[in-house]
């Protein structure tokens, strides 16, 4: 087929390099050393203090924090080991939300899902 006239479907020469690296250097933050990862687990049948024990805590070693303590305890343990479990009930459902992918764990699912729970 041949063209006549009007302007071509190619970009000009060098130009989609230049796209490329723009859009490279767009989603540069993706190779960060720490990647933002949030699972939000929903378990129904279970206490707070149920999913806490599914999620391998001990529930009297808990305690309620405010975002600005949330933040100074990540801060002072950056093991991996060391997760905090944000924790929310509504109606007869416990929201888990981690900073991490603990609740991706199928033993974890097992654990919440026993005896007539539900774990989504």
């Amino acid at each position: 087929m041949e063209r006549h006239g009007g302007s071509s479907d190619q970009p000009e020469a060098g130009k989609g390099a230049a796209v490329w690296d723009d859009t490279v250097a767009q989603y540069a933050w993706a190779d960060a050393d720490e990647p933002e990862g949030y699972t939000f687990s929903v378990i129904s049948g279970k206490t707070e203090n149920e999913v806490i024990r599914a999620f391998g805590g001990d529930p009297a070693a808990s305690r309620m924090m405010t975002c600005a303590e949330a933040v100074d305890e990540q801060v002072n343990h950056p093991s991996p080991d060391h997760e905090l479990l944000r924790m929310v009930t509504v109606e007869k459902r416990v929201i888990a939300i981690e900073w991490g992918y603990h609740g991706s764990i199928p033993e974890i699912a097992r654990r919440a899902s026993a005896e007539a729970g539900e774990f989504f």
